[in-house]
């Protein structure tokens, strides 16, 4: 995949600065025009954003031996993921420290060690350099070792950050790894994968995946497992969702499963946590309601509801007790966005054996290109001269202002730390 670039055609008014439109947003309203065109907005977004986050890179059954390798691409930075003899995964830069070649051009394999093609230095799954020939007799290999880039394992799910410094992750092992746990999403493997071609701004891909104000039309299937749509329908409705949801509450704490609501609050939690119940007679999010997958870990009741995970800017994860779905987004430039989609099933599961693909995947994969769908739409009006930022709803305010709020931080923040 190709890295960040100007997106074509896209307008913006020069003479407004990035700074400038971060500090006149108006709350409670969508962001205007050239947070989603502009390519200023775009480049800000890549150094003030995600070169400050950690983003979801692979997953360990990816990596099962010592001397396997994964690629993680973002823009012009490439990462590999190696693991070593000891078990150890380590996050290396793909740039040969001689005269700066790519190393690993596949997206995943094998190596006995890192050997760059263009010169052949030698380096082991560490990133230690164990031999470059023909170098003055001087030559220190020690202070020539692959760049190290900051990784963490939450749980089987493999992170990195590409800037210099990264943001303290114990918060989400302390809130986030106790209430994964218990579906043993590190004994779990990649049973599908899709990946959508999303023409829009990576913004507008979020702020649709933070708000249900559009499901009761937009997702008719979601709404029937999840009753997302009665339950905004109303108070009277939403009270007692909520009565539901606490006794819902109570059975999973009896069951060893944590229930802690944890709410986007920037700058400090750039994460969020919430397990939720579905429509009453539902187990899990498939077409009818019913598992579609042996359980994870070590569950014994398939009424686990939904267990939703955020790491922003662009990682979701909706976690249940058959499977697991895993959002990931990547930015390619301000109008295109790689909208990428994968199923975890446990490790042992066996496709026609203990589960159907299609049965697996038919629920997100509609709900997917149903959000695919209206975020392409919404570009659509975005470009338009006609268009203006518009008041939220009090449901889009409850956790789409949020991101909002997070997003403009970094653009702010993070500008001021690197001045």
């Amino acid at each position: 995949m190709n890295g960040p670039s100007p997106a074509t055609g896209a307008s913006e008014d020069v003479s407004i600065g990035v700074d400038a439109l971060v500090a006149r947003r108006r709350a409670g309203f969508a962001l205007e025009q050239p947070f989603y065109l502009s390519d200023a907005v775009f480049r800000a977004d890549v150094e003030r954003v995600f070169l400050n986050a950690w983003l979801y890179a692979g997953h360990v059954s990816e990596i099962p031996h010592a001397g396997d390798y994964l690629t993680y691409e973002f823009g012009d930075a490439s990462v590999l993921l190696v693991r070593a003899q000891d078990g150890a995964i380590h996050a290396l830069a793909n740039v040969c420290r001689h005269r700066g070649s790519r190393i690993c051009m596949e997206h995943s394999g094998h190596v006995g060690k890192i050997v760059c093609p263009y010169h052949q230095w030698i380096y082991d799954h560490d990133g230690r350099l164990l031999a470059a020939k023909h170098m003055p007799a001087d030559f220190d290999r020690s202070e020539h070792g692959l760049k190290k880039v900051h990784l963490r394992n939450l749980e089987g799910l493999l992170f990195v950050c590409l800037g210099d410094s990264a943001p303290d992750f114990s918060g989400i092992e302390r809130d986030l790894a106790p209430q994964l746990r218990p579906h043993a999403l590190a004994n779990a493997k990649i049973a599908h994968r899709i990946t959508y071609p999303m023409k829009a701004n990576w913004k507008l891909a979020m702020e649709n995946w933070r708000e249900c104000y559009h499901c009761a039309v937009g997702h008719p299937e979601f709404c029937k497992v999840t009753g997302a749509d009665r339950t905004f329908a109303s108070a009277r409705n939403r009270a007692q969702y909520d009565r539901r949801e606490s006794e819902w509450r109570d059975k999973w704490n009896r069951e060893g499963l944590l229930t802690k609501q944890v709410r986007l609050d920037p700058p400090s939690t750039f994460y969020t946590a919430n397990r939720y119940a579905l429509a009453d007679g539902n187990a899990t999010e498939s077409m009818d309601g019913k598992p579609v997958a042996p359980l994870m870990g070590d569950l014994q009741d398939p009424e686990a509801g939904t267990l939703g995970v955020n790491i922003f800017p662009i990682f979701s994860v909706q976690v249940h007790s058959d499977y697991a779905f895993v959002l990931n987004m990547k930015p390619i430039d301000a109008a295109r966005t790689s909208y990428e989609t994968l199923w975890l099933v446990r490790a042992d599961a066996q496709e026609g054996r203990d589960y159907d693909l299609k049965q697996l995947t038919e629920f997100w994969r509609i709900t997917a290109e149903q959000d695919v769908a209206l975020v392409e739409w919404n570009q659509l009006g975005v470009r338009s001269p006609h268009y203006a930022p518009g008041p939220l709803s009090t449901i889009e305010r409850e956790y789409m202002e949020k991101f909002i709020e997070w997003y403009l931080w970094m653009m702010g923040a993070c500008h001021v730390t690197q001045q």
